[in-house]
């Protein structure tokens, strides 16, 4: 893509990426990770043609979601349930 000056970078973040993650701190660092490393090929790679973003998408009903799932109190407050938001499926 830099020998070409054109190209689309698309990356994989998550609502985690923005908050912490209270039962998988290592998943939430890693996607931190994701958003950083995003924004800072964005920031070096404008300039030579090359646009990076990522997308985050919200909660989806995985193994790594079981503990939020299991707590309909805060499964509630975290996907805004009363507003009609549900979780993802793959």
């Amino acid at each position: 893509m830099l020998a070409q000056g054109s190209g689309k970078i698309i990356n994989v973040a998550s609502l985690l990426t923005f908050q912490g993650g209270v039962f998988v701190p290592s998943y939430a660092a890693a996607k931190g990770a994701v958003g950083q490393l995003t924004k800072a090929f964005a920031n070096e790679w404008a300039a030579k043609g090359i646009n990076v973003n990522a997308i985050a998408p919200g909660y989806m009903a995985t193994d790594n979601t079981e503990a939020l799932r299991a707590n309909p109190e805060r499964i509630a407050s975290d996907t805004g349930a009363n507003s009609g938001r549900a979780l993802g499926t793959p």
